[in-house]
Formats: C-alpha cells, sequence, structure tokens
C-alpha cells in the first residue's frame, strides 16, 4: 500500500507522504476492499493522463464511484469528443475572460454587500457561512437565471454534490441528488414554455437550451445534467479555494506580510499559488479506454487511475520550493499548475472562480482590520478523496470596518 492514501485516510498535510510515493512509487496499485485502482502521483505522468483522452476516458464519471451514465448525460467532465467538443464550444464564450471583466463590478458589488452585514465594530464570523459560499452561489445563479429565493437550496445540493464525490456508497445522499435533479427538471420544462409563449431571457439556462450545435439543440436530459454540473461546480469549488487560501495566508505570517504590502498587486498570484498548495479539487479520475503503461507499469482496458492533483502540483520536478506557501510565486514562467486540470477538461469556469477569489481576498484584507483566525479555532479537514476542504473557518477582525469600495 502506498503511504498515501487519499480514498482510505486523510492526511493533513500529506505533502511528504505524497513526496515519498513519487520518488518510490509514481504509479502505485491501490488495492482497496470496495475498489482499487492506479494512483498517479508524478507531475509529468499526471498530465500524460489529462492530455490522452484517447486512451483515459472521463464517461465513467471522475469521481470516487464508477459511473454508468446514458449517452445524454455523459456532459462536460463526463463526456469524451466529440461529445464534449461540442458541448464546450457552446459554452465557453459564457464563461470568457472579456464575459468575466465584464461582471467583475458585480462581484465587487456582492462581495461588499456581505461583508457590510458583519458587525462594523470588530468580532467574529465564519468565513464559509458569512461569505466564501454566499458569494459564489450568487453570482452563478444569477449568471444561470435561477431564482435567488432558492439559492439556500442550490448551496446545499451543491454541499451534497460534493460529499457525493467521495462516496462509493451514495444511498445517504441520493434523495438530496434526486430532488436536485427533479427541480433542474421542472425549471427547464417551465424555461421551455415560456420560450414557447415568445418570452426569451437572457441567462445562460436559457442560451443553452435555445443553442444549436451542428444544427442540434440539446435534449431536455442534457440541459439539465449541464445546469446541474455548472451549478455545483460554479459553487462549491470557488467556496473551498478561498476557504483554503485564506487558511495558507494566515498560516504564513511572512508571506500576508507581502501580500498585505501589495494587495493589488500579489491577489492574483496568491490565488493561483493557493490553487497549486491547496486546491480544493485534490485529484480526478479517469479510465483507461486500452491497454496501456505508464513509467512501464502495466494498465490494463477498464482500470481506473487516479490523477492525484495536490502530489503533481507539489512535484519539485514542476515547482521550487514546492512545499512552501510563496504567495508571489511567478506563474507565468513556470509549468501550469493543476489546480484547474489540463487539457481538454481544463476547468470552464476557471475564469470566474478565479476573478471571484481575487475580489474576496481583496476585500476581506482591505476592509477588515487585523482579520485572522479565531483565538483557539484549529482548521478541520473534511474527510473526502476529491475535495480538500475545511469545512469551518472561523475568523476574527477589529474595528471599525473600512468604507466599501463599490
Amino acid at each position: 500500500m502506498p503511504e498515501y492514501n487519499p480514498v482510505a485516510e486523510n492526511l493533513d498535510p500529506p505533502w511528504a507522504a505524497m513526496a515519498a510515493d513519487r520518488s518510490t512509487c509514481p504509479v502505485a496499485h491501490v488495492r482497496l476492499p470496495e475498489q482499487e485502482f492506479f494512483q498517479i502521483t508524478r507531475y509529468d505522468l499526471i498530465t500524460e493522463v489529462l492530455r490522452n483522452h484517447k486512451v483515459f476516458s472521463n464517461v465513467h464519471g471522475t469521481t470516487v464511484t464508477v459511473e454508468s451514465y446514458s449517452e445524454e448525460e455523459q456532459v462536460l467532465s463526463f463526456a469524451d469528443p466529440p461529445r464534449h467538443t461540442k458541448q464546450r464550444r457552446l459554452l465557453v464564450s459564457a464563461f470568457s475572460p472579456a464575459r468575466v471583466e465584464a461582471i467583475g463590478p458585480h462581484i465587487q458589488r456582492v462581495a461588499d454587500d456581505l461583508i457590510d452585514r458583519l458587525p462594523v465594530d470588530g468580532g467574529t464570523f465564519e468565513l464559509t457561512s458569512a461569505i466564501g459560499a454566499a458569494l459564489p452561489v450568487q453570482i452563478i445563479c444569477e449568471m444561470l437565471g435561477v431564482p435567488m429565493a432558492d439559492r439556500d437550496d442550490f448551496r446545499r445540493w451543491s454541499e451534497v454534490s460534493e460529499r457525493a464525490a467521495s462516496l462509493s456508497d451514495r444511498s445517504s445522499v441520493q434523495a438530496d441528488l434526486n430532488a436536485f435533479s427533479a427541480y433542474l427538471a421542472r425549471t427547464v420544462a417551465d424555461r421551455q414554455a415560456a420560450l414557447d409563449a415568445g418570452d426569451h431571457p437572457d441567462d445562460l439556462i436559457t442560451a443553452i437550451m435555445t443553442a444549436e450545435v451542428d444544427g442540434v439543440r440539446f435534449t431536455p436530459t442534457e440541459c439539465v445534467a449541464i445546469i446541474r454540473l455548472l451549478l455545483s461546480a460554479g459553487n462549491t469549488t470557488t467556496t473551498t479555494l478561498i476557504g483554503n487560501l485564506v487558511k495558507a495566508i494566515e498560516e504564513h505570517p511572512a508571506e500576508k506580510a507581502k501580500l498585505l504590502s501589495d494587495l493589488d498587486g500579489l491577489s492574483m498570484s496568491a490565488v493561483d499559488e493557493g490553487m497549486r498548495f491547496d486546491g480544493p479539487i485534490h485529484g480526478l479520475f479517469r479510465t483507461a479506454l486500452a491497454d496501456t503503461e505508464l513509467d512501464g507499469v502495466a494498465i490494463a482496458q477498464g482500470c481506473r487511475v487516479f490523477n492525484v492533483y495536490g502530489a503533481g502540483s507539489h512535484d519539485p520536478a514542476a515547482f521550487d520550493r514546492p512545499d512552501e506557501f510563496v504567495i508571489d510565486r511567478d506563474f507565468e514562467n513556470l509549468p501550469s499548475h493543476l489546480g484547474f486540470g489540463m487539457g481538454i477538461h481544463h476547468c470552464l469556469g476557471s475564469n470566474l472562480a478565479r476573478t471571484e477569489a481575487q475580489v474576496t481576498i481583496e476585500t476581506l484584507y482591505r476592509r477588515l482590520p487585523n482579520l485572522r483566525i479565531a483565538d483557539g479555532f484549529v482548521p478541520q479537514q473534511f474527510p473526502g478523496a476529491i475535495f480538500r476542504t475545511y469545512g469551518v473557518l472561523q475568523l476574527e477582525y477589529d474595528g471599525p470596518v473600512a468604507p466599501r469600495s463599490s
């Protein structure tokens, strides 16, 4: 058994165990009571898998559970070309740098609105519930055109979807997953009725339903699957990114001092370093479509491989001082970190996630004097193979809260 096994145990921090595997068995055959797979911990081998979609497939799922999707439900990260190519072509403009830049001022207003709800004279608050989850769910709901009155349900369903990603038995969460799909099916049906009546809202759900790819529109089932994935991916991962990044900043006072000395100049590199150092997606699975090998290890058709993004992003062959949090790391002259994946399945919403995290970090540290982890609070990692998240993060600050910037 490898030293690092994210499915069977949760090591925090896991960097030393991952380094041991990377040097001795970068392609490790892991056998557990409920499943077996090959665990990949070296940067070059992970990128080889992610770029070779002809051999390593997404259609059987990228999470712990082996999925059996109907063809209509094979969308985006659960699809291979040519289906994936057509779907991504439709959606890429919705998350383009220009589109995200255009809504940047609104993201800032939302961040300031959330800060305004905190006590003006200082105090304690929980980051995830107050800001880290509230901001991404509001933005993605607005983009999709779903009622803001339903955002608490969407947040809960997103969190359930996150937990389900790491479960081999989903019976405990299946009712919520079914409710999520049923709600979206009703939403698509209602929106279609509105479209038939001549109403054409300017939102992403309508764009998905009315877009034509090679003259063919998505079916209602495909629309539901795409919307469900966008709601989940556009919410929980950014929430986790914000929490993990604030935790890393607070645990590295010298790097925090650098950030505060040049908040505008370093906030984006801080986001990318947070994605590299302790990103929300710790790894994802692929399934071999044919007999192949990695680093001389035979992998038979049908076998699953677990690409440990966290291990790849801590590989010294790719990054200098990989186990250190370096807030001004120069990513323009480095290999791509794996926080957003790589290849054709590189995160579609990476521009949006980066901007939301950047705005949140700048707003938190600009408006809340002496922001810090609450005295006596010890963050606890939420268990799971796919996500690295700390669930709650209690923070405190002194008053008064600085004026808003929007």
